[in-house]
């Protein structure tokens, strides 16, 4: 294309031509943009690249940063919430326990006892092994209809009443995999199974009655302590503990971390 057909474009229209059709190849880039007005033609040139709109690396690590910030934001909103709902779910929980067991002392005139059983810890795993014979065990065995207050199998008129639904119930076992239930032949008692009821978080729900770690002391608390470990999964019972919930047991440390203050507890009916 010639100078002169650049001329006789259409007038007020922009042309873009590279000077590589003006000079040599040195510049590849450029421009030059003719206009024609009122006042004659006027001739502007620049580099055709520069003037194409685009993201600097600055303003490209900006925008990523800006993106991070609120990506870290919401997932931390996300993990707020998610907690939020299984407090929530917990507690709902631990309600119905409850109710559960007001239905059993109803019935047998007494809570399930867990009296020198271990408790074992709230993470299942291959590290921290359910037995029968845990605290856990004895919970789940009783409100299954097996267990009597005292802890043993009984063949009585009252035995086999199931006082939990278990569809509102997460289970270290599952209900789908033997032996997850108690189950006993007509006329004999039913055997016990080591199985227990998970929280939220996929924890061992923690039940104590009459029972402390250490020397065994009077019993003061009113009734039960259920409760789950809450978010964190940690808890501690101190020596000679009662069976007392109270601030200064709320206020319990493990290496400077109050690892009772977020327990989640049922209330006694």
């Amino acid at each position: 294309m010639t100078r002169q057909s650049i001329l006789t474009v259409p007038p007020e229209s922009w042309v873009f031509r590279p000077l590589a059709e003006f000079k040599a190849q040195a510049n590849l880039g450029n421009f030059v943009v003719y206009k024609r007005g009122p006042r004659g033609r006027v001739k502007r040139s620049g580099n055709q690249f520069a003037q194409i709109s685009g993201f600097t690396l600055l303003e490209l690590l900006v925008v990523c940063a800006v993106v991070a910030l609120l990506l870290g934001v919401t997932a931390g909103a996300l993990r707020s919430a998610r907690q939020r709902t299984l407090v929530l779910q917990a507690r709902a929980e631990l309600a119905v326990l409850s109710q559960a067991l007001a239905d059993y002392r109803r019935t047998w005139g007494e809570y399930p006892c867990t009296g020198a059983c271990p408790q074992a810890q709230p993470e299942p795993g291959p590290s921290n092994p359910l037995v029968v014979g845990s605290s856990q065990a004895k919970l789940f065995n009783a409100l299954a209809g097996v267990n009597t207050p005292a802890g043993s199998p009984q063949a009585d008129a009252r035995a086999g009443r199931v006082f939990l639904d278990a569809a509102r119930f997460r289970f270290e076992i599952g209900l789908d995999q033997p032996p997850a239930w108690p189950a006993g032949r007509r006329g004999e008692p039913a055997r016990e199974v080591a199985n227990a009821i998970l929280d939220p978080w996929g924890r061992r729900y923690l039940y104590f009655y009459k029972q402390a770690p250490g020397p065994v002391p009077s019993w003061k608390a009113p009734a039960y302590v259920l409760f789950s470990a809450g978010p964190d999964g940690a808890y501690t019972i101190p020596p000679g503990w009662s069976g007392v919930v109270d601030e200064p047991f709320s206020e319990l440390a493990v290496d400077g971390e109050l690892v009772n203050a977020d327990n989640l507890y049922a209330l006694p009916q």
